[in-house]
């Protein structure tokens, strides 16, 4: 089996996701925290930024690969003042093997980040990662998760909410981050009475900054992708 790691360009709206100095309305001088290993060989390499650490140290679960699992994986987790990571938590979870793997490579950055700070001072601070696993190059996450998009507006159209929404979370497996997909599947678990899943896509939408007025569609981040070739 061999196995290729590439980048990909994603939409990205969150501000902890961009790495950059940010102003709050209040003038607070945001500035997120950053991977640095400050010249530190790893395994004989240095690495200049997660991705390229990431690139080096996940591998496609081989249980994934039997099962041709694919999707993207989305976890945040908090940089402490230290540069120490915790408080994992799965935003978007492909399957549970993937789920270690990524759990496995991030565990091992920690102590490696330069904390986040505001006004100059240290603050614990959230980060976001994206991590694509694709079976093939030729799959086209975008493509597929339209025609999830798609179907699942037909199904509503119908009527057939229930598989409506199943097709909107295979969409967002595919693209977590998508606000249409997760509008819409808030939208029609609304209508079949689960509120809480309803507010769950709502308030995500709003993290990722759907509401604001300023939202910057140029802002984008790239997101590590694993594929596997028999």
């Amino acid at each position: 089996m061999k196995k290729s790691v590439i980048f990909l360009v994603a939409m990205a709206i969150t501000v902890f996701a961009t790495g950059q100095n940010q102003k709050t309305n209040d003038d607070d001088v945001i500035v997120n925290p950053t991977f640095s290993i400050n010249g530190t060989l790893i395994q004989g390499r240095n690495y200049a930024t997660i991705d390229e650490f990431l690139l080096n140290f996940i591998e496609y679960p081989q249980e994934s690969v039997s099962w041709e699992t694919q999707g993207t994986e989305v976890v945040s987790f908090v940089v402490t003042p230290s540069g120490e990571v915790t408080d994992f938590k799965f935003i978007n979870s492909a399957c549970p093997k993937m789920d270690e793997e990524v759990m496995r490579v991030l565990r091992l950055t920690s102590g490696k980040w330069q904390p986040g700070t505001i006004n100059g001072k240290k603050v614990p601070m959230e980060k976001e990662i994206s991590i694509a696993f694709k079976m093939h190059r030729s799959n086209d996450f975008v493509a597929l998760a339209k025609n999830c998009l798609n179907k699942g507006n037909q199904m509503k159209t119908k009527g057939n909410l229930k598989k409506a929404i199943r097709f909107y979370d295979q969409g967002i497996n595919y693209l977590p981050c998508e606000p249409t997909l997760l509008a819409a599947r808030s939208i029609s678990r609304n209508e079949i009475g689960d509120e809480a899943g309803a507010n769950q896509d709502w308030m995500r939408l709003k993290k990722l900054g759907f509401f604001e007025d300023n939202m910057n569609n140029n802002n984008l981040k790239e997101v590590a992708v694993v594929e596997v070739f028999k």
